[in-house]
């Protein structure tokens, strides 16, 4: 359905222009209008998650509407979106594990899991279909390879944070079943199951 498809659009797009920080090509979490027409940030930082869950949502919108003659507008404006914020968020990986930090700008805060695999799901996506450079294939499976490392031998995805809110030093980072960051892992295990990309 065509009207759901715009209107799942419209709903990036005011993501888009409300959250997406035009220097940084990062999201930040949460603005409110305090009166017509002037907003405030109620929480700036830049959330792992919350940009995870972006770049999955521009993936996975991109693949529904990819080859539409009548989305082609809505298909440059998500690739376009999507292009800045992979160069933005790729140098902020750790080297080390492969992870990024639960606060993407903030290497004091800790490394975390579900961000990290919600990133590998849709680089490695963007890869596959050609909407990003090839070169991020390695971005991907390092993050991959970074996750199996935090999954326990009962199949628990560890160093999951906590819901994230105003206060990021009062956020707790989980090595229990987490039901988000569980979800989170088997879609982007599924992924690589599926491409059987090698890692």
């Amino acid at each position: 359905d065509e009207v759901v498809v715009n209107e799942s659009i419209d709903q990036t797009r005011s993501h888009v222009v409300f959250l997406q920080d035009s220097e940084t090509g990062l999201f930040r979490h949460i603005i409110r209008e305090i009166s017509p027409g002037h907003y405030e940030w109620r929480d700036a930082n830049f959330w792992g998650r919350g940009n995870g869950w972006a770049m999955a949502c521009l993936v996975d919108q991109m693949e529904m509407i990819e080859g539409m003659p009548s989305q082609a507008s809505n298909f440059q404006f998500l690739n376009s979106t999507l292009n800045k914020l992979v160069a933005n968020l790729t140098p902020l990986q750790d080297s080390s594990s492969g992870l990024w930090h639960t606060l993407l700008t903030d290497d004091d805060s800790y490394l975390e899991t579900s961000c990290s695999a919600l990133f590998a799901y849709a680089i490695g996506k963007a890869v596959n279909h050609s909407w990003i450079a090839p070169d991020n294939a390695t971005v991907a499976i390092n993050a991959f390879k970074g996750i199996l490392n935090r999954v326990s031998p009962n199949g628990v995805l560890t160093w999951v944070s906590g819901g994230t809110g105003e206060h990021p030093e009062t956020v707790p980072r989980f090595d229990t079943a987490i039901s988000w960051g569980q979800g989170i892992f088997l879609k982007c295990y599924r992924f690589f199951s599926h491409y059987q990309w090698e890692w």
